[in-house]
């Protein structure tokens, strides 16, 4: 795609328009809200709704901080739970091997679980494949507000041809500074859409002749989903609610003390002798309290209300929340229904999106990238080698594991030596995945040698017995 003095201008202003500055705002809130970063949310949050500065900094310091954000998109993100199996198609073992090494050098299964989780997070995820100084390869996730993607192709909307990384933002557009990339093309501009020359690539090539960017899409419509925004509003609004019944709550501990009359100063010891006078026109005086009531019950049955809602909705399920009337144990209960709240449906849905994303990784690194590195000797020895040209590889994800007590194991490993369904040694190691073959075998032979001598120190009590009641009948 050829890139026109025009095009860079437009591409400037439409990155700087505010609407696309105020989406990568939004994201740049999720992407705090997921890295725990909240405070600054929530006060933003409370600020608008108290206009005291002194209430805010109040309601600051009694803050709930449940990252649920953080919660929900870890459980929604299970594609790389368990390490896929990535097998070359024709069985060719120096590809085979191959793949295995850049597995490794791109600790790729780390990458793609954080990218999984943005992913979830985003409804997309931007990845940047490149090689370090010391000539290994890597991947990057891009966080959503550190890029725009556009397509210009009718019939695929949802592919983009231009990528633009943000690599320094600024309100003066002169110290922008925006890569952006295409098939052929690789150059640098400002927030105007003038080219700021680089000395490593003067003619703003891309050598690949290829996106060095693997790009997944929840949608088919076009590169730029629509957000949800459901997940944000619910994650402010709870440690906003709880916020504000730990606020209630420090002044329902105190009632209000009114006087009517001539009370003069009250003393504030319980067992003090007030002196109060009549008025002038025989008015009683009078000393009294009001105290504040809040429905403690009825705001805790919100917030669970809320997330169970909100758990239902983004195809999680969770076991009951007890509804109590402490603030901390509901918080408590909050988190306990977060750990064990597990995906339905929604883990499968997602394995055809990497499915599709790792072919189109392994075709970029194996078809266009590996070469040119190779070329421009950038890789190390370890990975200085080139895929077949039959090269194809076929991604097979895993089921997450069920997760059981150790308790239930023992259980499950008992019932099937009870009926014959496995053997002793199997379920050892099994149940020891950290011992060796040999720990194995030599725990199998103590556990048949310690059964063997319970049996022999049983028989030898019941012919014992039996011999005792023989020397009674005689």
């Amino acid at each position: 795609m050829e890139l026109s003095i025009e095009l860079l201008k437009w591409i400037a202003n439409d990155l700087n328009s505010p609407e696309k500055k105020e989406a990568r705002q939004e994201d740049y809130n999720r992407w705090l809200m997921y890295n725990g970063h909240t405070m600054t949310i929530i006060r933003e949050a409370i600020t608008r709704e108290f206009k005291r500065p002194e209430t805010v900094e109040e309601l600051l310091g009694r803050l709930v901080p449940l990252n649920i954000v953080n919660k929900i998109i870890n459980k929604l993100s299970g594609v790389y739970n368990e390490d896929p199996l990535r097998e070359v198609a024709d069985q060719n073992e120096a590809d085979q091997e191959l793949v295995e090494d850049l597995e490794n050098g791109l600790d790729l299964n780390a990458v793609q679980k954080e990218g999984n989780r943005y992913f979830k997070l985003f409804k997309r995820n931007l990845q940047h494949i490149f090689v370090d100084n010391e000539g290994v390869p890597g991947i990057r996730n891009l966080p959503r507000h550190t890029y725009e993607v556009y397509s210009f192709n009718e019939v695929r909307p949802d592919v983009p041809d231009l990528v633009v990384v943000i690599l320094a933002d600024d309100e003066l557009k002169d110290n922008q500074r925006l890569r952006v990339d295409t098939d052929q093309h690789s150059i640098i501009i400002n927030g105007h859409g003038t080219v700021i020359p680089s000395e490593e690539n003067p003619e703003g090539l891309n050598p690949y002749g290829t996106l060095p960017y693997v790009y997944y899409n929840e949608a088919t419509y076009a590169v730029a989903p629509l957000p949800d925004d459901d997940l944000i509003r619910v994650a402010i609004a709870i440690p906003v609610v709880l916020t504000d019944l730990l606020f209630a709550t420090k002044y329902q501990a105190w009632s209000i003390i009114y006087t009517i009359g001539d009370v003069g100063d009250l003393p504030s010891n319980p067992s003090s002798v007030i002196s109060m006078n009549w008025g002038p026109d025989n008015q009683k005086p009078e000393v009294g309290t009001i105290k504040p009531e809040i429905d403690i019950i009825a705001i805790l049955q919100l917030v669970t209300n809320l997330l169970s809602t909100l758990l239902t909705t983004k195809n999680l399920s969770a076991g009951t929340i007890k509804t109590t009337q402490s603030v901390s144990e509901t918080i408590s209960g909050i988190s306990k229904a977060l750990d064990q709240a597990e995906s339905v449906e929604d883990k499968k849905d997602q394995q055809s999106y990497f499915a599709k994303g790792e072919r189109d990784l392994w075709t970029k690194l194996s078809k266009y990238i590996i070469p040119v590195w190779r070329q421009a000797g950038l890789l190390a020895d370890p990975y200085n080698r080139e895929f077949s040209s039959t090269f194809e590889v076929s991604v097979l994800f895993r089921d997450p594991k069920v997760l059981v007590s150790e308790k239930e194991q023992l259980e499950n490993s008992a019932f099937k030596l009870e009926k014959g369904f496995s053997t002793l040694k199997r379920e050892l190691r099994l149940l020891n995945p950290d011992m060796s073959d040999s720990q194995i075998e030599n725990l199998e032979k103590e556990i048949l040698e310690e059964k063997a001598l319970l049996r022999a120190l049983q028989v030898d009590e019941i012919n014992g017995e039996e011999e005792l009641e023989s020397e009674i009948q005689d």
